[in-house]
């Protein structure tokens, strides 16, 4: 059984990817994603996002 800190995170990252493959496949990145993307860059950095993207691809098919 994971940690609850651990638990925390993953279902965070899974919420901010689906937020990311919802606004991929209605082909609209709202100014609100715009928001939460600076964000998490200020916060977590460029590699952080460049992971998150790479976990929408695999989730999309390598299709982005």
């Amino acid at each position: 059984m994971m940690p609850a800190t651990k638990q925390t995170e993953t279902a965070t990252i899974d919420a901010i990817i689906n937020l990311l493959e919802t606004a991929y496949k209605e082909g609209e990145f709202t100014h609100q994603v715009d928001i939460i993307l600076e964000e998490l860059d200020r916060r977590l950095g460029e590699d952080a996002l460049e992971v998150l993207f790479f976990l929408l691809d695999e989730r999309l098919g390598g299709e982005g």
